[in-house]
């Protein structure tokens, strides 16, 4: 039986996705300790795809599993509950080099869904970008030569990934 938190999160997720129309929801950790800025936590606690928008059960059985993941490792944190999309390709934009350290944006990305990325079952395509003294970068640098798909370059990613960066006042990763 689900929990009477997942529970009650779940009616307000179903209310909202038959709302919006949602026929299915991806249901995600938020966490405090998953992203720092001495590191990355991107795929460390269970997320729940395609996830029936009209199924409570369902929605709460997806919400157990991402609380319980998250206290598996003693964190603090929520789930999100966002539309299901079908993307022709996923990623991250770190904007420092995150092996380095070195004054780069690296983006990585798969084609279709990203869980592939962050679960580490595909390596991705890669792209470094170098960043100027100011932190900025030069459009001609972003490209996306052999992406996974055929995309046009992540000029808007990494923009986001920089706006997100100067708004925490430390280096960040997007998702995109």
């Amino acid at each position: 039986a689900p929990s009477a938190s997942a529970a009650g999160i779940a009616a307000a997720a179903v209310e909202v996705a038959r709302d919006y129309g949602w026929r299915a929801v991806a249901v995600r950790s938020s966490a405090r300790d998953e992203d720092g800025a001495t590191s990355s936590g991107a795929g460390a606690y269970a997320t729940v795809l395609n996830v029936p928008g009209d199924d409570v059960d369902a929605m709460a059985s997806a919400i157990d599993t991402v609380l319980a993941s998250i206290g598996e490792t003693g964190g603090t944190g929520g789930v999100i509950v966002q539309r299901m999309v079908a993307p022709d390709a996923a990623g991250v934009v770190f904007t420092i080099d995150p092996v380095t350290g070195a004054a780069f944006l690296v983006v990585n990305a798969v084609a279709g869904l990203g869980v592939t990325l962050v679960s580490g079952a595909e390596t991705p395509w890669e792209a470094r970008i170098p960043r100027e003294g100011d932190g900025s970068v030069r459009s001609a640098d972003i490209v996306a030569d052999d992406g996974p798909v055929e995309l046009a370059p992540p000029r808007e990613p990494v923009r986001l990934a920089i706006e997100a960066e100067r708004a925490r006042g430390i280096a960040s990763e997007t998702a995109v």
